[in-house]
């Protein structure tokens, strides 16, 4: 269930319709870089009248669609990916503090690595989880966040 990992713990916008919550298969600087792009993908569709249903072909090339359609040159993807990097600092995530965040967040992580998802990363959060689970969170919202960041340079 997509809503059950740690790219849905993204603090991120919520875009209606639209989930970012792929299983954990990469590190949390990753998993962020990913989710943010998919955020941008998912607000420029999502204002364009594009449903989740349709978003595998429109994804690729819905922005050269309009342009064509309207005869215009309009990078959309850099105009929502502005417009998502001001929501997203307007915004002013702060650290998600609840037990039951870190819950998920725990067993993610323990579903990437126990289904072959991880690659290995997993394993290493895991244990960081096992000294301290406030500690581990942190650091991977700490991570999650940088890789956000990252997707905005």
């Amino acid at each position: 269930e997509p809503w059950w990992s740690p790219a849905a713990l993204a603090p991120l916008p919520p875009i209606p319709g639209w989930s970012y919550g792929a299983r954990a298969s990469a590190s949390p600087r990753e998993l962020g870089l990913r989710a943010a792009r998919y955020a941008v993908s998912a607000l420029m569709l999502a204002d364009l009248g594009v449903s989740p249903a349709q978003a595998s072909w429109a994804r690729a090339g819905f922005g050269d669609l309009v342009n064509r359609c309207y005869g215009v040159q309009i990078d959309w993807r850099a105009r929502y990916r502005t417009l998502l990097e001001r929501w997203t600092k307007e915004l002013s995530p702060s650290y998600w503090a609840s037990e039951r965040a870190i819950d998920v967040l725990h067993r993610g992580l323990w579903s990437a690595e126990h289904d072959g998802l991880s690659a290995g990363y997993a394993d290493a959060w895991l244990s960081r989880f096992e000294r301290d689970r406030v500690g581990a969170a942190r650091a991977f919202w700490s991570e999650l966040c940088a890789g956000i960041s990252d997707a905005f340079m």
